[in-house]
């Protein structure tokens, strides 16, 4: 998101100011890539118990960590919105008409329209997920993570493996040529730096990726195969409406707003955690049916975000005893909620046994539970099977390295060592 100087020197001002009358919690930097980012856990259980709503003046936003019905209620509630625009802080709205493609496509995210049309095109969408599609993806899916776990030998580092993996499963998923991947890329690369607040994205290829995903929907408009693209074209409700192409572009777009960043996060979280736990490998050796567990508990128990969802306040209320002024963001700390020891007892220990997964809080919530979770986890699944047969016996060489994101610990650097 592009921030004048005048935006930065305000929102500077409102930190400052808060960081004095609201109350703060220092042990929560989101910045800190050599503390939490290592170790969350004691931070975060400490959050939970005592400091369950507090100003964060590094992310000039309130963090709220109770516990999981808490947090999950108002993540839900509609009194918070997922739109950028809501943000006390956000730039001025293009007007329509001077909008370039890429403003355009930003503008129709499906976590940015108005309640009605967001659950039309979640309506029109789901079909693409159902595990009957979901499973005619996997052949490409295994074969994408084994061409880049060819790179797994010796010393290795497991970020620089795991790190395109989402993106080409997507860019397949939509069926876009190997030879503009590029595009495809910088396209993805543009819609994720708009959702920071600091960054300003580089649109330098992404009109040439709208161009590519455009005429690949046209095609599977004129000529349908059994594939993604085609089922979202082709899917329609009981009155008869379907998606345009331009709805089947914003939905691609949304899809790209999270799901190679995210996945990505999702996967390292997923290996970090196994790789400390051989007994659980072996375990998994012997019986592979409790890989889909393994990567639920993995992300449970690390999650891989610091802070939370991202919500905005769209009146004046009172949270958890503070007021929140409109237009103020909000972070629901997903971390806290997956620790929950009412929920999940003894939360700091990884058991891939737990009875009540399906209670894990990892894909958002409500009316913004993530469309592609079925994908997402499917990923994960294969990822983690094909890395234990690749390297059946690894060696984590040291902690991870990160580096400073506003929503995840994003590892920079995982090093592995595989025995034969």
């Amino acid at each position: 998101m592009q921030l004048s100087f005048a935006t930065k020197c305000r929102i500077a001002a409102y930190s400052i100011k808060n960081s004095f009358t609201k109350p703060t919690f220092r042990g929560f930097n989101p910045n800190d890539t050599k503390g939490l980012y290592v170790n969350p856990n004691p931070v975060l259980d400490e959050m939970r118990r005592n400091h369950q709503i507090f100003f964060c003046p590094q992310i000039a936003a309130w963090v709220c960590s109770q516990d999981k019905k808490e947090t999950f209620d108002m993540a839900r509630s509609d009194k918070f919105s997922l739109n950028f625009s809501d943000w006390r802080f956000a730039p001025e709205p293009i007007p329509d008409d001077e909008q370039n493609a890429l403003e355009k496509l930003l503008a129709n995210l499906l976590i940015v329209l108005p309640s009605a049309d967001h659950m039309r095109i979640r309506r029109l969408v789901q079909p693409a997920f159902l595990p009957r599609n979901v499973v005619k993806m996997e052949d490409a899916i295994s074969r994408i993570v084994d061409e880049a776990l060819e790179n797994a030998t010796g010393d290795f580092n497991l970020v620089e493996v795991s790190k395109e993996v989402p993106l080409k499963i997507i860019a397949e998923l939509v069926g876009v040529p190997t030879n503009f991947q590029r595009e495809f890329k910088g396209l993805a690369e543009a819609i994720l730096a708009t959702y920071m607040p600091t960054e300003a994205p580089d649109p330098a290829l992404a009109f040439e990726g709208i161009r590519i995903v455009k005429s690949v929907i046209q095609d599977r408009r004129d000529n349908p195969r059994d594939d993604f693209i085609s089922t979202l074209i082709q899917t329609a409700d009981e009155d008869g409406d379907r998606l345009s192409i331009d709805e089947v572009m914003a939905f691609v777009a949304s899809l790209l707003t999270a799901g190679p960043d995210t996945t990505t996060h999702f996967i390292n979280s997923v290996i970090y955690t196994i790789v400390q736990h051989p007994e659980v490998i072996a375990e998994l050796k012997a019986d592979p049916s409790l890989i889909d567990n393994t990567v639920t508990e993995s992300n449970r128990v690390n999650y891989f975000a610091h802070s939370g969802g991202i919500r905005f306040a769209k009146e004046d209320l009172e949270l958890c005893g503070e007021k929140i002024a409109k237009g103020d963001m909000i972070k629901f700390n997903v971390n806290t909620a997956n620790l929950d020891p009412s929920v999940f007892p003894d939360p700091f220990t990884f058991d891939i046994h737990r009875k009540n997964l399906k209670d894990t809080w990892v894909f958002g919530a409500g009316s913004h539970f993530c469309v592609g979770a079925s994908l997402a986890k499917t990923i994960g699944r294969i990822f983690l099977q094909k890395f234990l047969e690749k390297v059946p016996n690894p060696e984590l060489l040291g902690e991870p390295k990160y580096e400073k994101d506003f929503i995840n610990r994003k590892m920079t650097c995982m090093m592995i060592r595989s025995h034969e």
